[in-house]
């Protein structure tokens, strides 16, 4: 492995500001040197500069006032460690899935948080429209939280040592620097559950060729039937994944084919919609269709019926990250194993209880290739 490159210029001038200020050099009220003055004594940049002096403002250490110059505000804490914290930018305003999206990465990052705490260590947030995570240069240690994933950056921060550590990458990815959860276990869990309850014509509503996360949960839901002895009865194959879509692909299913017993949905926002469709066709959830989901965001609890699903423990993901990075900095010669945690099913009224249905027992399909998609009931959305 080789050995970590030292600090970016930018680095270097942040960190000589906050050097001074802790000193006492610079004092709360006063004014620090222009940001054009600081690139000439430094031999920088114009814009490198600015851009030490923006981080600072952002973190609370300086606050700039328009037209007159730049103040010390507090005094910083020089015994943090500081961390980045790489995510994409939240889309809340884009559509409900993207919603519940971010409302879980607010758990990650509540995680974080805390373990920040624990540890004494100073969080930075950076949000990256595209799937930039390191330039080369900056060495600061980080987490990364984000939907894409630059698989030749991630392994040149391997090769340059940097301190970092990925939280739920896809499966098989980054998996020595990791903290994921295993997906695949968690659909494993919903479909045995309903196997119990006595249902056996399951559909999946989902996209198991949409990326590997959530192939994983498809592969879960293919074990699990696989022990018994059965195939999927259908995959209701929904490539946008939002409540409205997913209604709309549940209810052309129920209006063509014969209904399944269970949807056994990839995320709860798919759950949703198929709960609704089986309203639209005046089926009773769970009396004659169950339906389960995956995530547990804060929504599902309030379905109608309350929904059962697959939690993660978000922000447990989220402390472990900190707490890795906190040892591989402790001890640069040992780094931490990666840890895959175990989600935990959430059972409500959606999935129904032993006995409350009746079922045909009878519904077995043999024979078929459990790794490959059904050829027939698929709909596209």
């Amino acid at each position: 492995m080789k050995s970590v490159r030292k600090n970016s210029a930018r680095e270097r001038l942040r960190d000589e500001i906050l050097n001074k200020i802790s000193r006492g050099a610079i004092s709360i009220g006063e004014v620090v040197m222009p940001e054009r003055k600081l690139a000439e004594k430094f031999g920088i940049s114009y814009m490198t500069a600015r851009k030490a002096i923006g981080e600072l403002v952002e973190d609370g250490i300086l606050e700039r006032r328009h037209g007159i110059g730049t103040f010390v505000r507090k005094i910083p804490d020089v015994n943090k460690t500081r961390i980045f914290i790489y995510l994409n930018s939240f889309d809340s305003m884009k559509n409900p899935r993207e919603t519940a999206q971010d409302l879980i990465i607010m758990e990650v990052l509540q995680g974080i948080y805390d373990g920040c705490e624990k540890f004494n260590l100073d969080a930075q947030i950076h949000f990256i429209d595209k799937e930039n995570i390191y330039d080369g240069k900056d060495t600061t240690p980080r987490i990364l939280l984000t939907r894409k994933w630059n698989f030749t950056q991630g392994r040149q921060l391997e090769s340059d040592g940097v301190p970092h550590v990925f939280i739920n990458p896809p499966p098989g990815a980054f998996a020595g620097h990791s903290i994921g959860c295993d997906d695949r276990y968690g659909t494993y869990q919903a479909t045995s559950h309903l196997l119990a309850n006595g249902y056996r014509k399951l559909a999946y509503l989902g996209n198991p060729g949409s990326k590997e996360i959530i192939l994983s949960r498809y592969r879960g839901f293919l074990e699990a039937l696989k022990e018994h002895g059965l195939a999927p009865y259908a995959v209701i194959n929904d490539r946008v994944r939002t409540i409205q879509s997913s209604f709309n692909v549940v209810n052309a299913f129920l209006q063509d084919n014969e209904k399944p017993d269970a949807i056994v949905a990839a995320t709860d926002i798919t759950a949703m919609g198929a709960i609704m469709a089986a309203h639209e066709n005046n089926l009773k959830v769970p009396d004659n269709v169950a339906v389960t989901g995956f995530d547990n965001i804060e929504h599902s609890s309030h379905c109608d019926p309350p929904l059962t699903t697959v939690e993660k423990p978000r922000k447990k993901m989220g402390f472990e990250a900190v707490r890795f990075l906190h040892e591989w900095l402790a001890n640069p010669n040992d780094i931490p194993l990666a840890k895959v945690f175990k989600p935990k099913l959430i059972i409500r009224s959606s999935s129904g209880g032993a006995g409350s249905n009746t079922l045909s027992k009878n519904t077995k399909n043999g024979g078929k290739n459990e790794d490959m998609l059904p050829e027939k009931n698929v709909v596209q959305n």
